[in-house]
């Protein structure tokens, strides 16, 4: 198939020319290309290569009532994900041994309708199982603050263990938030005072511990909330870091009509310093949701669950700042495609060129839109950003060669999706 007159996101620059693919693969890219294949035109359209969430809590089997592997997966493609990094469950069970990542793995194998990866959780005691998983996860991730599970690191012996272990090739995902920096009564809080009570202090602590302790092997910072965390992190080499839509969109002051809605670890920072980590984009290495469903029963009273969910307005939103003069189409596509899929060891994916998977998206540029209840896919079925108005609609969505999202209409069937390393 060749796909004719677009204007294609390469990995440095926009080509205008044709996109020829077969198998499954890309084939070649350039001007006038012609074959036996068939083709069609997309004159006035662009390709971008197919956005890899490196951040995502898709929860099964955990808590399958607030998202599933279908669910979870279906609403990624919607929003022009053809690619997750998911992370580990927290309990029941915890992805702290092989046996339970083993689980897990089998339950994508018939569910998932994208592409997917599984990071495995580190504990104070689990550095056998991070051993034996080490061959089939994507990288290991480590809590600094309280979970409610055993994946809560406090000893910087641990710490220091695992990243010694663990293979270099592979990156530890820090949540960085130190525990010994937060307040202990602050989950009684109002949205607001949590917020503040809950400030940049503890991360800015955990970023210090993590890049000293890594010792210069591969560390990515996960959810930076400020310019100065962003700073800190790239001052040390084989540090890389990402930021979340929620974090770039969102500040202190939606409170005011979220509430609870907008209750996440880390928390909303002031407008300040939400704008200054637009400041700091050109440092940001990934762009990622940290995609963290619950129910709108679970964000009521006192101990709301902390999270939001973001797999399907990542892109449309990053679209949105790319058609505002805030970052390039191209360095967008570096963040959301091209930089994951090196942290992560995805060869076969991350930009269109030729022998890459052929994953892509076919975008109109200039369509404004507003998102609304009934388009959302998640199973927790409700968007911190509903009636946010969009510029930059995804038409089409295409996945090793195969359609498999059409104008929001999921096409893959469960168990289309595989492994993407």
């Amino acid at each position: 198939m060749i796909i004719k007159d677009a204007r294609i996101v390469l990995r440095d620059r926009i080509f205008d020319g044709d996109l020829q693919y077969d198998g499954g693969r890309i084939v070649k890219i350039g001007k006038g290309l012609g074959g036996t294949d068939g083709s069609i035109s997309v004159k006035g359209l662009y390709i971008l290569p197919g956005a890899i969430d490196s951040h995502v809590h898709f929860r099964e089997p955990e808590a399958s009532a607030k998202e599933d592997f279908l669910t979870g997966s279906s609403a990624a493609l919607s929003g022009g994900v053809t690619t997750i990094v998911d992370m580990p469950c927290y309990r029941a069970p915890a992805t702290t041994t092989l046996k339970a990542l083993k689980q897990k793995l089998a339950l994508a194998k018939s569910k998932f309708v994208c592409d997917y990866a599984f990071n495995f959780g580190a504990t104070a005691k689990n550095f056998g199982e991070v051993k034996k998983a080490s061959r089939l996860c994507a990288g290991l991730k480590m809590f600094f603050s309280e979970t409610g599970s055993e994946m809560t690191l406090t000893k910087s012996k641990v710490i220091e263990r695992h990243f010694a272990q663990l293979d270099r090739k592979k990156p530890v995902v820090v949540h960085a938030e130190d525990e010994e920096a937060l307040p202990e009564d602050s989950e009684g809080l109002e949205p607001l005072e949590r917020a503040k009570a809950r400030g940049p202090a503890a991360q800015l602590l955990g970023i210090s511990k993590a890049c000293v302790l890594a010792h210069g092997r591969k560390l990515h910072i996960a959810h930076v909330t400020t310019a100065e965390e962003v700073q800190l992190a790239k001052s040390f080499a084989n540090v890389t870091c990402e930021v979340t839509p929620h974090h770039l969109f969102l500040s202190q002051k939606d409170f005011v009509l979220l509430g609870n809605r907008a209750k996440t670890n880390p928390p909303l920072r002031s407008e300040e310093q939400r704008l200054g980590l637009w400041n700091r984009l050109d440092m940001i290495d990934t762009v990622a949701s940290d995609h963290a469903p619950h129910l709108l029963a679970d964000k009521d009273g006192e101990k709301a669950a902390a999270g939001v969910p973001g797999v399907e307005t990542m892109l449309p939103l990053m679209l949105t700042a790319v058609n505002e003069g805030k970052l390039s189409l191209v360095r967008l596509c570096q963040m959301i495609s091209a930089k994951p899929a090196e942290i992560f060891g995805m060869k076969r994916k991350g930009e269109l060129a030729p022998g890459k998977d052929a994953d892509f998206l076919i975008v109109d540029m200039n369509e404004q839109w507003r998102l609304h209840q009934e388009d959302l896919h998640t199973k927790c079925g409700w968007s911190p950003f509903l009636n946010y108005g969009m510029t930059g609609k995804i038409r089409s969505v295409v996945l090793r060669g195969k359609e498999a999202c059409y104008e929001g209409r999921i096409l893959a069937k469960p168990g289309f999706g595989k492994p993407a390393r």
